[in-house]
């Protein structure tokens, strides 16, 4: 890869310490996070509230997920090109926008638009957040950085369910997005004040095609994985052919181009694949339980949403553990 770096930004800025870095980014990590877990809590309440099935408001967990998986990669690597502090910044207002538009929802298509420009805000801060820690911090004290960096994203995990049972049983489930606004505009304003800018990567050219690709085969693969129960066999083909040739396609186009969205030494390294593989599992198997459980208890087992709430923190628990 050839690229030159613009230290221009950060010539005339103190480094700051890792714990300021950390605490500065943690509230955008942590509602990236807590958005992953606050809203399946709600998800009965809403399907009641807005009249829809249940098929139909899974879309309100796999819009977010789907969108937030396949876009992570390139907004990592704008980071890179146009700054992490301002793609992580823009990524604050993308999902403050988006937790806006999810609480005045007038009809289930909103919610769901809502949700994907949370989507789209999350991934922007999720890829650029870790990246802000690892670049302001040194070998020496990186580790212990990103372990609080895992703290917090854990607390995001585990409270979620408790903080988003108590607001949609006290005012309603537009209650859950209507948080996200005041932590997002004071995390926006800490790390434009807090966190200096980091150097750019200036590439000779962006891989566009690159981008599609992957964008594409972790579309595919995960919309299949969302609809395989439900999916007729042309679907099937059609959804699996798409993601091997996408897939296919993206690692000849990273070999040859000369600034690859993602290494292809980092996808031939073992622990890195294998790792990514056992993570992909892991959510297969955990992530519909957390999505049905909450249906279960409130409407088989009769379990108002806080008390939903105290029973899926165990579950958002493994997930995270197992993940990790």
């Amino acid at each position: 890869m050839t690229a030159t770096i613009d230290s221009s930004d950060v010539s005339n800025n103190k480094m700051p310490g890792p714990y300021k870095i950390v605490a500065a980014t943690s509230f955008g990590i942590f509602l990236s996070a807590l958005d992953a877990s606050i809203v399946n809590v709600s998800l009965f309440t809403m399907k009641e509230s807005l009249g829809v099935t249940i098929s139909a408001i899974q879309w309100v967990v796999v819009a977010y997920l789907l969108i937030m998986t396949s876009t992570m990669p390139l907004m990592g690597k704008l980071g890179d090109r146009y700054g992490k502090k301002r793609i992580f910044q823009l990524g604050m207002l993308v999902f403050i926008a988006g937790s806006f538009a999810c609480a005045i929802s007038i009809g289930f298509e909103m919610l769901v638009l809502g949700r994907v420009f949370q989507a789209l805000g999350a991934a922007m801060v999720s890829a650029n957040g870790l990246a802000l820690v690892t670049y302001f911090t040194t070998p020496q004290n990186r580790g212990r950085a990103i372990g609080l960096n895992s703290i917090v994203l854990a607390a995001a995990l585990g409270s979620g369910p408790v903080l988003g049972g108590i607001l949609t049983q006290l005012f309603g489930w537009q209650s859950i997005f209507m948080v996200n606004l005041p932590i997002g505009i004071i995390g926006f304003l800490v790390v434009q004040y807090a966190v200096p800018k980091a150097d750019l990567v200036k590439e000779t050219r962006f891989d566009t095609i690159g981008a599609a690709l992957f964008f594409s085969f972790l579309f595919t693969l995960i919309y299949y994985v969302t609809i395989s129960t439900i999916a007729d066999l042309i679907t099937t083909i059609i959804l699996i052919s798409a993601s091997i040739i996408s897939f296919v396609l993206f690692i000849h186009r990273e070999k040859v181009f000369e600034a690859p969205i993602v290494s292809i030494e980092v996808i031939r390294d073992r622990k890195i694949s294998t790792s990514i593989f056992s993570a992909i599992l892991a959510y297969m198997a955990m992530v519909p339980v957390s999505f049905l459980l909450p249906f279960y208890l409130q409407e088989a087992l009769g379990f108002d949403q806080t008390t939903t709430g105290i029973f899926l923190i165990v579950q958002f628990s493994q997930v995270f553990n197992e993940v990790r």
